[in-house]
């Protein structure tokens, strides 16, 4: 028997005693009883039986039992996944001809998913299978069930998608619908075709930042709408993380154990966090960001008194 641990239970490689068939066994971490997640993933497991959906791109499921009061779920065994085929090829990017049945195939789980009502809610290489490898190269099904929800019953504020992965709706607090997997499904593309992650953020400040430097400005609207923040409170909180990541991206080069290395005071002015070049952007949407400027301001004033501070904003 062999073993996987996942964020929600641990997967293992079983053999049946009675016809030696092969099979995943994925066993619920049991910390919180009351966890809805538990049976949530059950309650869209048996949903997704009765509609047949393993025709559909979709792992099979076979049966659920008790073991020591831990639940456990019955797997067809699907041995590797998208993300250990980019791991074995040492990030090497698949082709477009690989890319586009993938991405079919991918499509097709989510629409029936769709016609039934179902978010699938954590998208990504690691939930995505590859069938019969390598006979069939390039045919995968879809896994893991364990934060998928009802579209019907989506909790606006819910905490799901692996974050590369996350739309900006979740990020934002929104209502959302099945379209958080399309997003989802769009992230993972880019990451077969390029060998990287789109959003390689590790915060949802990183993503975001990654979002509107690719795709533009998120409406107001929904940064109105978003039960995490308001228009001001996003783009405060955005240039404040921002202001101090640049801050310790600088000081790192302050205090370089080497001095030939360590930053002069020349760069000292023209590093971006002297300069404000990180902030820019959304200078007129945040009070932070516009007092930083106030504040420089107020020393370039002072210059031409002292003709002690010598930065260009411009």
């Amino acid at each position: 028997m062999s073993e996987k641990k996942g964020t929600y239970g641990r997967v293992a490689k079983c053999v049946q005693m009675a016809d030696k068939k092969i099979v995943a066994i994925k066993m619920i971490k049991d910390r919180d009883q009351k966890d809805p997640f538990k049976n949530q993933e059950l309650a869209a497991l048996q949903k997704l039986k009765a509609c047949n959906s393993s025709k559909y791109n979709i792992v099979e499921w076979y049966q659920a039992f008790t073991v020591c009061g831990h639940l456990c779920l019955e797997f067809e065994f699907l041995e590797k996944s998208l993300l250990d085929l980019l791991q074995e090829r040492y990030y090497k990017p698949l082709s477009l001809k690989a890319v586009r049945p993938i991405v079919i195939q991918i499509a097709l789980a989510l629409s029936h998913l769709k016609s039934i009502g179902t978010i699938h809610a954590d998208l990504k290489l690691d939930n995505v299978m590859l069938v019969n490898n390598p006979q069939e190269p390039y045919r995968v099904k879809l896994i893991d069930f364990g934060v998928a929800c009802e579209t019907s019953a989506a909790k606006v504020g819910s905490y799901i998608q692996t974050s590369p992965y996350r739309s900006p709706e979740i990020i934002l607090g929104l209502p959302f619908t099945e379209a958080i997997d399309i997003w989802s499904l769009g992230c993972m593309a880019v990451s077969l075709y390029t060998g990287s992650l789109l959003y390689p953020g590790y915060s949802e400040y990183a993503i975001l930042k990654y979002i509107t430097e690719t795709q533009g400005e998120l409406p107001e609207q929904m940064l109105n709408c978003g039960q995490k923040t308001t228009t001001e409170q996003y783009f405060q909180e955005f240039g404040i993380e921002c202001d101090v990541l640049m801050f310790v991206e600088m000081v790192k080069h302050l205090l370089h154990l080497d001095p030939q290395k360590r930053m002069t005071p020349n760069q000292v002015l023209e590093h971006a966090f002297s300069k404000l070049s990180h902030l820019a952007w959304i200078r007129q949407s945040s009070s932070y960001v516009e007092s930083c400027y106030e504040h420089i301001n107020y020393l370039r004033t002072k210059k031409k008194e002292t003709d002690f501070l010598t930065i260009d904003l411009t």
